[in-house]
């Protein structure tokens, strides 16, 4: 043995910690050159499903998502099945859909839905065209499904009451006492929902994204909250409030679980100090509302790092030793005082966020999303695409290290045809495989020149490349 450190099929100096060789096939060790992408165990080779947002799947299989139109929520038995509508088009029945309080929604676009362990789908909407009183045009809410195979207008499948039915949505985003939050207070990806298992209990977490226009700082239409129920979503309350007095963070971009630890990690952006993650052990009791980011670890249960590009992000992963994951860092001259066009790692402490390699990155096309190998082989962060981006793709990046260690390899192109800032919904392994990323036209992200309303990518896991793969739906 030569004294080097052996981390799976990688080599590192015990003194310096850096990456110097790597082991064959054979069993031997090999050092320099052929670390940079040796043992990439995969690549990724997408196909377009146009009319389809997929954006999960339901315990018993069935794929869930906007599976031909937006004024319904449908699942389906395969990602090219025939889809089912569930009952909740903008037609509803007499009465139509209503927000918590009762108030008349006289059309709805639905956007993201995620499936729950129980049977549960949870989707979000946000309303469109002329409403009643008590309803803001483009203000956005939760509804709890259940999947139904009765014909439309025969027997209600979502409400927040006991037995699906009231028509009633769970939660009004950005709603202050009796008054419903403007429009541009909504979700981001499928990272905004989060069922957790706490002391083996099912939590739900969701996470505004507070876009608004006319936002006023500290006041009017500025309020950022993580909301949280532990009755399946029925009822909801603020587990943190930002903005209600004075300007704390301008939104969050994502609350995740550790695998590991069980703790609960909340990402927010976009600038200076309002970076940062916090990480809560899922049971102790939040600080005050209004409290600045910085001062979180000053209550016991919960961590913080904070006000810096390299403490932006929009996902992580999870390994055996920490975090790791991409900045979402827009441009590298937006703060002079970091480089964050980097991979980094960050101990599940918080205490520090460690840069070790560059990445392959490009201005104004910043990640978003993560996924990451259940088996720890490998992980993938996936990006979107902003106004004034050099080119109209949106990225992935793989590497093969189990703690995020090794550089992040730009494995994928895929072609836009967005003329503006465009999401993916979602990223998720289905049962079968493949790897499935769906987006919307009110996500503002197009696949293919048709310009599908509702498209997805089925992406399958291959073998590795040596090169960066560009796709191309035309």
């Amino acid at each position: 043995m030569s004294g080097y450190i052996r981390r799976e099929d990688r080599l590192f100096d015990p003194t310096t910690g850096a990456l110097v060789g790597y082991i064959d096939a054979n069993g031997n060790e090999q050092l320099g050159g052929a670390v940079s992408g040796a043992g990439i165990p995969v690549g990724l080779s997408p196909a377009l499903i146009a009319g389809r947002a997929i954006t999960g799947q339901l315990p018993n299989g069935m794929f869930i998502g906007m599976l031909g139109d937006s004024s319904h929520v449908s699942y389906a038995a395969a990602y090219d099945a025939s889809p089912v509508q569930i009952l909740s088009s903008r037609s509803y029945v007499a009465g139509n859909i209503l927000d918590t309080l009762g108030n008349q929604i006289t059309a709805m676009s639905w956007v993201n839905a995620w499936p729950c362990s129980n049977g549960d789908i949870v989707a979000y909407g946000t309303c469109s065209g002329a409403q009643g009183a008590g309803v803001t045009t483009g203000a956005s809410y939760l509804f709890r499904m259940k999947q139904n195979t009765n014909a439309v207008g025969s027997v209600n499948s979502m409400g927040s009451d006991a037995n699906y039915s009231n028509k009633q949505a769970i939660l009004d985003l950005g709603r202050i006492g009796g008054t419903q939050g403007p429009a541009g207070i909504r979700a981001l990806t499928s990272r905004s929902f989060l069922e957790a298992t706490i002391l083996g209990a099912k939590v739900y977490l969701f996470a505004e994204y507070n876009v608004a226009s006319g936002r006023v700082s500290g006041s009017t239409n500025d309020q950022v909250r993580l909301w949280k129920s532990t009755d399946l979503g029925a009822t909801w309350t603020a587990l943190l409030t930002f903005n209600t007095s004075g300007h704390q963070v301008s939104h969050i971009h994502s609350v995740v679980q550790d695998p590991y630890s069980k703790w609960i990690y909340v990402m927010f952006g976009d600038i200076g100090a309002e970076n940062g993650v916090l990480a809560w052990d899922g049971v102790s009791a939040a600080p005050a509302a209004n409290t600045a980011l910085a001062s979180f670890s000053a209550t016991p249960g919960w961590r913080v790092v904070s006000g810096s590009e390299l403490n932006r992000f929009t996902d992580l992963c999870f390994g055996p030793l920490g975090l790791y994951t991409i900045p979402d860092a827009d441009s590298e001259t937006f703060d002079t005082t970091t480089t964050a066009f980097v991979g980094v790692t960050v101990p599940r402490t918080l205490d520090y966020v460690a840069s070790h390699s560059p990445v392959a990155r490009v201005a104004a096309i910043p990640p978003i999303i993560n996924y990451r190998d259940v088996n720890n082989k490998w992980g993938m962060v996936s990006s979107f695409f902003t106004t004034g981006a050099a080119e109209s793709y949106i990225h992935f990046w793989l590497q093969d290290d189990a703690n995020g260690l090794l550089p992040w390899r730009l494995s994928n192109k895929i072609k836009l045809y967005s003329s503006g800032t465009g999401y993916p919904l979602n990223l998720f392994m289905g049962t079968d495989g493949y790897l499935y990323m769906a987006s919307s036209s009110t996500a503002g992200l197009y696949f293919n020149s048709a310009q599908s309303a509702r498209s997805t990518l089925r992406i399958a896991v291959t073998g590795p490349s040596s090169s960066t793969a560009v796709f191309d739906a035309g």
